[in-house]
């Protein structure tokens, strides 16, 4: 997740000034909502061979990429 987070702040706040944390906020949310599934997985660490919950999400849920 560090790298998600990362990836977000550097895409949206980094050497910007929001008017207040609602448009910071909403902003935040587009690019998420914005990122394709495999955007999303890649970014998050999960596509990785060591990605720790490997084997709850391949159980669970059916693969989105």
């Amino acid at each position: 997740m560090d790298q998600f987070w990362r990836k977000l702040k550097r895409q949206v706040a980094a050497n910007r000034q929001a008017p207040n944390i609602d448009v910071l906020a909403t902003q935040a949310t587009t690019w998420v909502l914005a990122l394709t599934p495999t955007e999303a997985c890649r970014t998050a660490g999960m596509l990785s061979d060591h990605f720790w919950l490997k084997k709850v999400v391949q159980d669970f849920w059916l693969p989105t990429w």
